[in-house]
């Protein structure tokens, strides 16, 4: 055999000997690949599982547990709505302060800002509150709907007082009108929102 078919026997052999490492490679790769992906299928399987068979909540059932459980969650709202009341006072003050010349825009400015930070703590507040989720669920809804119509009546007042600090920072009286429209409506969800918990009050803690 001449050097060239040698060198095409030996060519030939090489090409299958490669194949056959190749051919290898890939049946230890597919072995890895079913030794990691089983047990990794098994253990998805249980904890899906695990989870599915999680046992729900029993709501309570105490009517002294359902007291002392609305009392507390109560007693945080009202604290907080308090506040707010207070504090919507004050800054109506300051209007008519401000109105009658006794505070330079500057000084409204910073006084609006100011307050509007309050209002937005107020929101932060609230968002925190919660009850325990074992409370019975229509008795809950009205909890939720209460905080919620509170929570709206912030949204607006601080909307209102965005348009009030355009107004103060570029002098647009469409602003204006904006934070007068606005303004009102968030003691108007205040109130809805404690006639919300009231509903539960009347249920819970019935007058004799």
């Amino acid at each position: 055999m001449s050097n060239y078919g040698e060198w095409q026997e030996s060519k030939k052999e090489y090409k299958m000997e490669k194949r056959k490492k190749r051919h290898k490679s890939q049946l230890v790769l597919l072995a890895i690949i079913l030794l990691i992906g089983i047990p990794l299928v098994i253990i998805v399987g249980i904890t899906k599982g695990s989870e599915g068979s999680k046992a729900p909540v029993k709501p309570m059932t105490e009517s002294a547990q359902i007291k002392k459980e609305f009392d507390s969650f109560k007693k945080q709202i009202l604290s907080e709505t308090t506040q707010m009341v207070e504090s919507e006072a004050n800054f109506n003050e300051f209007v008519k302060a401000y109105s009658t010349g006794s505070f330079s825009q500057v000084e409204a400015y910073e006084n609006v800002k100011e307050y509007r930070d309050i209002i937005n703590q107020h929101r932060s507040n609230l968002i925190e509150m919660k009850f325990d989720e074992r409370f019975p669920e229509k008795l809950g809804a009205h909890l939720t709907k209460g905080k919620s119509k509170i929570l709206d009546g912030i949204a607006m007042k601080d909307s209102a007082l965005a348009s009030l600090l355009e107004y103060l920072d570029e002098g647009k009286t469409s602003e204006l009108a904006e934070y007068r429209e606005n303004s009102p409506l968030y003691l108007v969800g205040v109130k809805a929102g404690l006639q919300e918990i009231n509903v539960v009050e009347k249920i819970v803690n019935p007058k004799k």
